[in-house]
């Protein structure tokens, strides 16, 4: 991207500077979305307060 941001436009060939940028952060942010479910999907363990004394 470094060359791109140069002058060289060419660098990027057909998909051009945003598809490259998109390549880059789209997997990062549905790898995160995904993250973000599977922790607010994760069961909670019902025997925690068990374990606290009350």
């Amino acid at each position: 991207m470094a060359v791109g941001d140069a002058g060289n436009a060419a660098a990027f060939g057909r998909i051009g500077h945003g598809g490259t940028e998109r390549m880059i952060v789209y997997p990062v942010m549905l790898w995160l979305v995904a993250l973000g479910g599977y922790l607010l999907g994760s069961p909670e363990r019902p025997d925690t307060l068990a374990h606290r004394g009350e």
